[in-house]
C-alpha cells in the first residue's frame, strides 16, 4: 500500500479557558528584575522563565531558580546513565572507557571555547547558589555529551567497516595505544550509556495559501531517549537579550537555552531541530579556522557549538532566513543536525543541513515544508548512515506522509491540523499503527505547535504516555511586556475521533510505551525486565484486539521479547509463545506487510524452528527472509547495517546461532525491531 493517500480528521475540538485562573499561575522567584513563575495545568507544573540579560545571565538564573529540580532533570540523566555504564565495567574496561571519554570531552571543550564554558559554569554556580550542589565539570560534560552519541555512532560504523583505520584515527586523536580489538570493546563500553541519547523529531512548516488564515504554522515532535525525564520538569522561557532578538523556546531543566529545543523571536522567525547521523563527524576546531567558501563567499568560522546551542542562537540573532543560513556557516559544527526554519515576514521556510563541516540549504520554500531525520542535500546525503534498515525506512515513510498530508490540506492548515498530525498512528505503508514508521513514537516527549505570526505557542501537556495524547495548552507570548510575557489561551484535544471510535487501541498505546520504558530501564536485559516487558505487550495486544486491531508493532516485539526470555531463561514456554505470535502474524494479514515487515517474521520463525530443533526447517525461513530482503538492497545498495543484516542471517542460515548471539541483540521499540 506504498503511497497510501489518507485523510486526516482535522476537526476543532476546544476546550476554552480565557483567562489563568489565579491559582493555576504563580510567581516562585524574584531577582533583580528576572522571574520564575508556575503554572499548574491538569496537575502537571510547567516552569516559566522570563530573563533579561547575558546568556550568562539566563544559564545562572535557570540553575538558581530551578535549582531544586536540577538533581532530577536531564544533565542529571545523561550523568546517571555513564557511571551506571561504569559502574558495571571491569577495572582495565573503566580505563579504557576513561581514556576514550576525556579525549573527546577534552576536544569538545577546547573547540567550543571559554564564551560556552563560562555559561555551564554560570549554570552550575546558579545551581548551587540555590541550594543544591553541582559541580561545573559535570555540568560541563553533561552538556557537551549531546554531540558525543553522534561521535561514538560515526567511530563505531568505521570500526566495523575497518577496524585498523578507525583504531588509527582513535590514536592520531586522542594518542591511544589499543590494538584493533581493544580500541573496539572500549568504543562498545562508551556506546552503551550513549545508546538511548538518539533523537528522532518530525516536523512540518505551513504558511501563506497553506493555512486557513495565512499564518505561519510550524510544528514538531521532539523525539528522545530521555522521555519519562525531559517532558517531567519543562521550561519555557523568554529571553531578551542584552544585544540581539527576543525570543522564547521550551524545552526542560538543565538546559538554559531553550530555543535549542523549538521557538521564535520577535522577529517572526521559528526553530525546531533535529538529529541525524553523519560519518563526517569532527571533534576539533582549532581557535583560529580556516576560511570555508560558501555560494561564492569565503566565511571565517567562529568556535564551534553544540547543535542545539546554535538553534538558540539563531533565534536570538538572526532577523531573516538568510542571517541564519550565515550564522550556521560561520560556525563550527561537530556532528549531523537539520534546522527547519520559517520567517514568518516572508512564509518562507528553509531546511538547513549540518553534516560536520559541511552546511547546505537542502530546501528553501514557500508555502510548506516537511523535515525527518536523513539528509536530503548530495552534499551531506553522502556521508549520511542510519543505524538500521527500519531507522531508514521509518524516516522516509514519515516524511513522505508529511508531505502528502500538507498536500492533501492546503488551504486548511491551522494549530489543531498540527495537533491531529504530530499526535498520529498512520504508517506511510500501512495505515493504522501503533508506532514504528508512524509520525508519533514511543519516545516522544514533547510535542510543540507554533503560529508564529500571531505569537502563539501550543504543547502538549504530557501527563500521560503516549504524550502527545494528552491535551494541547496554547500560550500567547508577548515579546514587548515589561511582565507576565505570556497567556493561557486555550487548550487543544488531539486523536478526538480515534480515541471515540478505538479506545482500546488508545490504551494499548500507553501499554506499548510502558514496554519500551521497561525494556530500557537498568533491569532491561534480565528475566524479570524481559518478562515485564512482555506483560506489557501482552496486555497492549490484548486491548487492540478488542477494537478488531491486530498491531503488527505489537505481535513482532511479544515475539522477539519471548525469543529473549528463552535464550536467558532456557524456559521452553517462551519459544511456544514467540512461536505462537508469529503464527498468528503469518495466518493473518502477513502478505500486506512491507518486505521489510515480512523479512522480519520469515527471521524470527527460522530462529524458532532453529532452537526447537528443526534445522532443515529454519534454514528454509531463513533464507525467505534473505530473499524478501532483496527489493531493499537495490533501494539502498550502500547501507551498511542492511549489509550486515543480510550477512547475520546468511550466518544463521549456514551456521546456525547460538542462545548467546540472541542475548546480544538488541531490541529497539522505536523502530521495532
Amino acid at each position: 500500500m506504498k503511497g497510501l493517500v489518507f485523510t486526516i480528521f482535522m476537526s476543532l475540538f476546544f476546550i476554552t479557558v480565557t483567562h489563568a485562573r489565579a491559582d493555576e499561575c504563580r510567581e516562585v522567584n524574584s531577582e533583580n528584575g528576572q522571574t520564575h513563575s508556575v503554572c499548574t495545568i491538569e496537575g502537571k507544573d510547567f516552569h516559566f522563565l522570563d530573563i533579561h540579560g547575558s546568556m550568562n545571565d539566563l544559564a545562572y538564573y535557570h540553575g538558581k531558580f530551578l535549582s531544586s529540580y536540577m538533581k532530577k532533570g536531564v544533565l542529571q540523566a545523561v550523568l546517571d546513565r555513564r557511571d551506571e555504564s561504569l559502574a558495571a565495567m571491569s577495572k582495565s574496561d573503566r580505563a579504557q572507557f576513561q581514556t576514550v571519554y576525556s579525549c573527546i570531552m577534552g576536544r569538545y571543550e577546547r573547540s567550543v571555547g571559554k564564551g560556552l564554558i563560562s555559561e555551564f559554569e554560570s549554570l552550575a554556580q546558579g545551581t548551587r547558589d540555590g541550594g543544591t550542589y553541582v559541580s561545573d565539570k559535570d555540568v560541563i560534560e553533561a552538556s557537551l555529551m549531546i554531540e558525543l552519541s553522534g561521535y561514538v555512532d560515526s567511530l563505531m560504523l568505521e570500526m566495523e567497516q575497518n577496524k585498523t583505520k578507525a583504531t588509527m584515527e582513535l590514536f592520531s586523536r586522542c594518542g591511544l595505544k589499543l590494538t584493533a580489538n581493544a580500541a573496539k570493546g572500549a568504543l562498545e563500553k562508551l556506546s552503551r550509556p550513549l545508546r538511548n541519547m538518539k533523537m528522532g523529531c518530525t516536523g512540518f512548516a505551513a504558511s501563506n495559501e497553506f493555512t486557513q488564515t495565512g499564518a505561519d504554522i510550524h510544528g514538531r515532535n521532539f523525539d528522545t531517549g530521555f522521555v519519562g525525564v525531559f517532558e517531567k520538569y519543562p521550561v519555557i522561557l523568554r529571553h531578551t537579550p542584552t544585544t540581539g532578538v527576543p525570543y522564547m523556546g521550551m524545552s526542560t531543566v538543565g538546559l538554559h537555552y531553550s530555543g535549542g529545543i523549538s521557538g521564535m523571536n520577535a522577529a517572526g522567525m521559528s526553530i525546531s531541530t533535529h538529529e541525524l547521523r553523519t560519518t563526517n563527524y569532527r571533534t576539533l576546531y582549532p581557535l583560529k579556522l580556516d576560511l570555508k567558501p560558501f555560494n561564492g563567499k569565503l566565511f571565517k568560522r567562529e568556535l564551534a557549538l553544540t547543535g542545539p546551542y546554535l538553534a538558540n542562537k539563531i533565534l536570538k540573532e538572526a532577523k531573516n532566513i538568510d542571517e541564519a543560513v550565515v550564522l550556521v556557516k560561520r560556525t563550527g559544527n561537530f556532528g549531523a543536525w537539520s534546522f527547519l526554519i520559517t520567517d514568518a515576514k516572508t512564509g518562507e521556510a528553509a531546511s538547513i543541513e549540518i553534516s560536520g563541516d559541511i552546511v547546505r540549504v537542502a530546501k528553501r520554500a514557500k508555502g510548506s515544508m516537511a523535515q525527518t531525520n536523513h539528509f536530503l542535500s548530495p552534499d551531506t546525503k553522502a556521508d549520511n548512515f542510519e543505524h538500521s534498515i527500519n531507522k531508514s525506512l521509518e524516516s522516509r515513510a514519515r516524511l513522505a506522509l508529511v508531505e502528502e498530508s500538507l498536500k492533501n490540506s492546503k488551504g486548511n492548515i491551522d494549530i489543531n491540523w498540527g495537533v491531529e498530525l504530530l499526535s498520529g498512528h498512520r504508517d506511510y505503508y500501512q495505515g493504522l499503527r501503533s508506532f514504528g514508521r508512524t509520525v508519533s513514537k514511543a519516545y516522544t516527549s514533547m510535542t510543540h505547535v507554533m503560529d508564529v505570526t500571531n505569537k502563539e505557542f501550543w504543547f502538549s501537556i504530557g501527563n500521560t504516555y503516549p504524550t502527545n495524547l494528552s491535551n494541547f495548552a496554547g500560550i500567547k507570548i508577548d515579546f514587548k511586556a515589561k511582565k507576565d510575557f505570556f497567556q493561557l489561551i486555550n487548550k487543544v484535544e488531539g486523536q478526538k475521533d480515534l480515541k471515540a471510535s478505538m479506545p482500546n487501541f488508545i490504551s494499548s498505546l500507553h501499554e506499548y510505551t510502558m514496554a519500551y520504558f521497561s525494556y530500557n530501564s537498568a533491569k532491561g536485559e534480565t528475566a524479570i525486565g524481559l518478562k515485564e516487558t512482555l506483560g506489557h505487550l501482552e496486555t497492549a495486544k490484548s486491548m487492540s484486539m478488542l477494537d478488531d486491531v491486530q498491531d503488527f508493532p505489537t505481535s513482532i516485539m511479544i515475539s522477539r521479547v519471548a525469543i529473549k526470555l528463552y535464550a536467558d531463561t532456557g524456559d521452553v514456554e517462551f519459544l511456544n509463545r514467540a512461536d505462537q505470535e508469529l503464527t498468528t502474524i503469518y495466518t493473518g494479514d502477513f502478505a500486506s506487510l512491507h518486505t521489510a515487515e515480512r523479512s522480519q517474521v520469515m527471521q524470527d520463525i527460522g530462529i524458532v524452528y532453529f532452537f526447537k530443533g528443526q534445522r532443515e526447517l529454519s534454514q528454509k525461513y531463513f533464507k525467505e527472509a534473505l530473499r524478501l530482503l532483496v527489493p531493499l538492497q537495490k533501494q539502498f545498495p550502500d547501507h551498511f547495517y542492511l549489509q550486515k543484516l543480510v550477512s547475520t542471517i546468511n550466518n544463521y542460515e549456514n551456521n546456525g546461532l547460538t542462545v548467546a548471539d540472541v542475548k546480544l541483540n538488541h531490541l529497539d521499540f522505536a523502530t521495532v525491531e
